[in-house]
């Protein structure tokens, strides 16, 4: 998490946010704690520490609920990088503010000054009890919430600052790919049915245009030159899309998906020894099944945005012998990049939904940005060539 993803929202805070850091400011009076606001989470960093925890929105409005979601996120990403999620705790109110629930690599809190329960009985049927490695688990009140306890990265080393600071090298990238071949190698090939494949795209290219359409007035002064842009734009999107569906099933019968990250963007990739990735997509595991290649061209897309266009050529070149046999044709690899880039600018634009559409500026910014990329792949942008 950086300090950018803070956004203005509505939805409720996290119940446990707020004695979870007092717990540690009287524990580290000396530390200085950051807490980033997203739309779903609250994130508090706390030294070596990056502490998520979920909004208490209606759908997760129960404390199971939100551990249930926190769980899955903590199973998923550690697949991918172990070393980086730690745990989920649970977060009690009063005295007890929190205490670890799982067994970890070493004894007592993993996170330095995270408050314990004591090894003695407490407040009426409340007690700690030990368990295998030294953690405490115990009938202590019902937690008023659950934090997903993440090792931080360091910041320099996350590929979108790399890129920005201009300190990504080719080397960085050459060891990326070879992590990604990992990821997408045979041992996570899945079986995928065509039609479900199909189904998918056919999804997303109709919400696309019902969705854009919809907000086209917020894009221009001029409503109706927004439309018809719009308009013929998603019009050469659906018909790259009708040339390419029997190639895409054809790659779906024939083994090309994988289970990908589902969100590979340069902020959840970092540079370190060995590369760690991040913010795996947990909430729907089908949505992390892709065309390998399509997920290469969405981070390829970010790259490009981000004005290093170098690093998908790159990745194209050392992933290709990796992947043999399942490269697409430049054609689908630039409609996969118009696909994704016209998603993007959907989501962005959805922002202006919001009460006050906070930033809305930056946001209708970004939808023409990524609109201005995805007709730049129609008209022959390949962005894993660069």
């Amino acid at each position: 998490m950086r300090t950018s993803d803070t956004v203005a929202t509505d939805r409720p805070a996290a119940p446990g946010l707020g004695p979870l850091r007092a717990a540690l400011s009287r524990a580290q009076p000396g530390r200085r704690l950051v807490v980033i606001d997203t739309r779903m989470s609250q994130v508090l960093l706390a030294g070596p520490w990056a502490i998520k925890l979920r909004r208490a929105w209606p759908a997760f409005a129960r404390a199971r609920a939100r551990r249930a979601l926190l769980e899955s996120e903590l199973r998923c990403n550690r697949q991918v990088s172990p070393a980086v999620y730690v745990g989920v705790f649970p977060i009690a109110g009063g005295e007890l503010t929190a205490f670890a629930s799982e067994p970890c690599p070493h004894a007592g809190s993993p996170v330095p000054g995270w408050p314990m329960p004591p090894s003695q009985p407490v407040i009426g049927r409340a007690r700690a009890r030990s368990t295998r490695g030294g953690s405490m688990v115990g009938a202590c009140p019902e937690p008023v919430d659950w934090a997903l306890v993440m090792r931080r990265l360091p910041r320099s080393r996350m590929l979108d600052h790399a890129i920005r600071r201009g300190t990504v090298s080719c080397a960085d990238i050459d060891r990326l790919a070879d992590r990604l071949a990992g990821l997408y190698g045979a041992a996570h090939a899945v079986r995928i049915a065509p039609a479900r494949v199909l189904s998918r795209i056919d999804r997303e290219q109709a919400r696309n245009r019902r969705q854009l359409l919809k907000l086209a007035d917020r894009l221009s002064p001029s409503p109706e030159a927004a439309r018809v842009r719009l308009d013929t734009l998603l019009d050469r999107c659906d018909a790259a899309w009708r040339s390419h569906r029997v190639t895409v099933a054809a790659r779906a019968g024939h083994g090309a998906w994988v289970e990908a990250h589902g969100d590979l963007r340069p902020e959840h990739v970092c540079l370190t020894h060995p590369i760690e990735l991040i913010d795996r997509l947990e909430f729907d595991p089908t949505l992390r099944q892709l065309d390998a290649w399509e997920e290469l061209c969405l981070l390829a897309l970010f790259c490009a945005m981000a004005g290093a266009a170098w690093i998908g050529a790159q990745l194209s070149r050392r992933l290709a012998p990796s992947l043999a046999g399942s490269m697409p044709s430049a054609r689908l690899r630039s409609f996969y990049c118009a696909h994704h880039a016209l998603l993007r600018a959907r989501l962005a634009l959805s922002h202006l939904r919001e009460p006050g559409a906070p930033r809305s500026r930056h946001w209708r910014d970004l939808t023409l940005r990524y609109l201005g990329y995805a007709e730049a792949a129609l008209n022959g942008w390949d962005s894993l060539s660069g």
